[in-house]
């Protein structure tokens, strides 16, 4: 039997999202369009067309449906792996927030007790 290892509880929430990762000193460079699988206080799991590799630092917007916009968290990526069958091939990453705000912590606490999504 596996034992959770996590410190925070996964929720599974779908939310639209972008994900940009770190290219040199900045955060620059197209965003890729994701969505979140589940989310926690700690971080998320996201589904993506984006190539991202393990230790990778990106940004990530997740869309609030209460703020009607994009919130900003970074982060970096723990896990990544391709899903998916030939010709709808995606990404699955697992992300650990590095920099949540307060409109992320707000949003993050909303997500995961249910308090109107995201």
């Amino acid at each position: 039997m596996l034992t959770e290892q996590r410190r925070h509880p996964r929720v599974r929430r779908r939310a639209p999202a972008v994900v940009r990762p770190r290219r040199w000193l900045l955060f620059q460079g197209p965003s890729d369009a994701a969505d979140t699988v589940d989310v926690s206080r700690g971080g998320v799991r996201i589904r993506t067309q984006a190539g991202l590799a393990a230790a990778q630092r990106v940004v990530l917007g997740i869309r609030s449906r209460y703020l009607r916009r994009m919130v900003r968290f970074e982060g970096r990526v723990v896990w990544a792996r391709r899903a998916g069958r030939p010709g709808s091939e995606h990404t699955l990453a697992g992300i650990r927030f590095l920099r949540v705000g307060s409109e992320g912590s707000t949003m993050l606490h909303r997500m995961v007790t249910g308090q109107g999504g995201a």
